[in-house]
């Protein structure tokens, strides 16, 4: 299982929409989290557990957006995990269906994309819903945040397909995963978290930023 990350500050309510950025982005972390534990630990280590590695970051990325879109228009807590716990089932169960057989998961990835995207952000008459005030700025922080951790989850993917073509390698892909994210991605993402509270938002997406170009 993966380590929690705690943060010194007090959580808002069910009803409350209004996120501070440390709870935003606990939450990105939190959404990240879930979707690879369902992702891992369903049939991870089958005899084609290798091609896993190959589609976690693209789940990764869609999970993520649905939680950045939730967060940015509004979405109490309750809908907010509601919304990315279900892009990740979604994706969890495309890649059941098609994610064995290497080559076809992928080239349906953008349509994949697209079918959570419609179940999972936009409204019955297929449009998102209007945000009231400027985001933008909120997005750019937590699209950065989004991308360190997928881009430490994707060195670490490449890293353990290379570990499991050794004959020496006799740890499950599961363990690996878990024990490195938990060892590697956690702590960074606890450090621009605590960064984040005593710090702008400008200077947490300069640092931010200096990490991924690290």
């Amino acid at each position: 299982m993966f380590d929690i990350i705690k943060l010194g500050i007090t959580p808002h309510t069910n009803s409350e929409t209004v996120y501070s950025t440390q709870e935003a982005l606990k939450e990105n972390v939190d959404a990240l989290n879930r979707y690879i534990q369902w992702m891992v630990y369903d049939d991870m280590d089958g005899a084609d557990s290798d091609n896993i590695l190959t589609v976690l970051r693209d789940g990764a990325f869609i999970v993520s957006r649905v939680c950045i879109y939730s967060l940015i228009q509004g979405c109490t807590a309750p809908q907010l995990r509601e919304k990315s716990d279900k892009a990740s089932l979604y994706y969890v169960e495309f890649f059941k269906e098609f994610g064995f057989f290497p080559g076809l998961f992928e080239c349906a990835s953008k349509d994949t994309a697209m079918f959570i995207f419609e179940k999972t952000l936009f409204e019955a008459n297929s449009s998102l819903t209007e945000v009231a005030h400027n985001t933008s700025h909120n997005y750019k922080i937590m699209r950065l945040f989004s991308a360190l951790y997928i881009n430490h989850l994707d060195i670490i993917c490449r890293s353990i397909s290379r570990t499991r073509s050794s004959a020496a390698c006799s740890e499950s892909t599961t363990d690996l995963i878990v024990s490195r994210i938990n060892s590697e991605i956690l702590p960074e993402m606890r450090n621009v978290i605590q960064y984040s509270m005593s710090h702008t938002e400008k200077e947490l997406e300069q640092y931010i930023a200096q990490k991924l170009i690290q």
